[in-house]
């Protein structure tokens, strides 16, 4: 940017945003204030005026993650707080494909990009057309793609996953076989935590597949460091750390165990942004920086905010796919059962028993039960199931046509499409939990909802391990 237009240093920014400096003045040398605080204070005043949102990956600068984010974390967190966002402007503070991700779980919202150059390598190494030919080599198999790609290749996917939950989403599938792409490190991690085979991408991050196992010997050794290890890094890196985890499975384990010292083995800016968290924790660094989360400044931030330029499309034809993949996603995250956590117990009918399924808070169990006998309903041919495109042949997109048309029209069409598009990883899900359905061998024997051209109804099975619930 011109000096000329640069904001100024004056002296009342130092008493303003002394509790920000205080915060992080351990990760920010103080020389560096007086040239980051006019510009978090102009793109505060920006963000106001424009009425935009900043989220912040936990790779960032801390300048950037403290000074001007409004929601920051990883993937998964930065994933669902777009598609829960109301503010008209995103600025998505991290690499492409996590704006991309922010413009397709938000379609009507402005997702800006501070540099629309900042890559990935994994997001590079694979294309749709690699994944067309991996389900050509493997029919039948269910295809899961870390977010760390592409639009186009989660519109190829049938789901999408994080670190944070790939465990989580490749046993949801309920299939013997998934291929997983395209981080081979972080299948490797998943392959060892599952007994579904998986078929995996040679994809690598330049920043994790860099550090070795005898660096992580060293910190020990010479620091006498707990080790904690991203899953992107190499399997012997893995092997060598106490734990291995996601970046917010990350502050989970600090704040369980509280190690006096620990060296984070991923993107330097992590530890750099738990510091404030725990400040009786000696953060020891053996990271590496990503140079694509650093093209993203202070500058670029204001630049974009003020011209609403760098502004992220996805082609509606290939956000559609990548919208249910990632949707899918999102579902199984928000369905994760915690020991502990009391149950809910939901006794359900078609649509209804689904939608409440679906929008049951976390750290819930799910049960779906069939309706008692003489049940007034307007889904009489349905009670007790739940309707899903699992039949072969048939797809979300015809189920939200026959929904529609049976309904004439008077249904709410985003409500049908969330519905229809999440079933069949519902009805996997509740199968990965344990609740059995009635079946042919591994067919689903399918009933069919009046209105609807094809069977979609699949009837859960009461028995001693699931049983039929009293209405309630």
């Amino acid at each position: 940017m011109n000096a000329a237009h640069a904001p100024r240093w004056t002296p009342d920014l130092e008493d303003r945003y002394a509790d920000l400096t205080a915060r992080v003045g351990d990760t920010v040398p103080c020389l560096e204030w007086p040239l980051h605080l006019p510009w978090i204070d102009a793109i505060r005043e920006l963000k106001r005026e424009r009425g935009a949102v900043i989220m912040a990956h936990s790779y960032q600068s801390p300048e950037i993650f403290h000074g001007v984010a409004d929601v920051t974390g990883d993937s998964l967190a930065l994933a669902q707080a777009a598609a829960d966002c109301d503010a008209e402007i995103i600025v998505l503070c991290g690499v492409h494909f996590m704006a991309e991700t922010a413009k397709i779980l938000a379609p009507r919202r402005t997702v800006l990009i501070p540099d629309p150059e900042a890559g990935c390598s994994l997001a590079s190494s694979i294309t749709a057309a690699d994944v067309r030919a991996l389900r050509a080599r493997h029919p039948g198999a269910p295809v899961v793609s870390y977010v760390n790609t592409s639009a186009a290749v989660k519109a190829e996917s049938d789901a999408c996953c994080t670190s944070a939950n790939a465990v989580q989403v490749v046993e949801a599938m309920g299939a013997d076989k998934v291929i997983f792409l395209p981080d081979a490190f972080l299948g490797h991690h998943v392959a060892a935590q599952t007994g579904v085979e998986l078929v995996l991408w040679d994809g690598r991050c330049e920043v994790h597949e860099q550090f070795t196992a005898q660096q992580a010997r060293h910190t020990r050794e010479t620091f006498d460091a707990r080790l904690v290890a991203h899953p992107e890094c190499p399997p012997d890196v893995q092997r060598e750390a106490d734990f291995v985890g996601s970046t917010t499975a990350m502050g989970a384990w600090l704040e369980r165990e509280r190690p006096r010292r620990v060296a984070l083995i991923t993107e330097c800016s992590m530890a750099d942004n738990l510091r404030h968290r725990f400040p009786d924790v000696e953060f020891i660094k053996p990271c590496n920086l990503c140079p694509h989360m650093k093209r993203i400044t202070l500058p670029n931030i204001h630049a974009c905010l003020r011209d609403l330029r760098h502004v992220v499309e996805v082609p509606e034809d290939v956000a559609a796919g990548a919208r249910a993949a990632l949707t899918r996603m999102l579902a199984v995250a928000g369905r994760t059962p915690v020991s502990g956590a009391p149950p809910l117990v939901v006794v359900g009918c078609g649509v209804a028993g689904l939608a409440t399924a679906l929008s049951a808070a976390p750290r819930k169990v799910l049960l779906l039960g069939r309706a008692p006998a003489g049940l007034n309903s307007c889904t009489a041919l349905a009670q007790g199931g739940i309707a899903a495109a699992l039949d072969s042949g048939d797809t979300p997109d015809a189920h939200a046509h026959d929904t529609l048309a049976a309904g004439a029209d008077h249904n709410d069409y985003d409500a049908v499409r969330y519905l229809v598009d999440n079933a069949v990883m519902a009805v996997r899900w509740l199968q990965a939990q344990g609740v059995p359905f009635d079946l042919e061998g591994t067919r689903f024997l399918l009933g069919r909802e009046g209105g609807h051209r094809r069977n979609r109804i699949s009837i859960p099975v009461a028995t001693p391990a699931a049983p039929r619930c009293c209405w309630r």
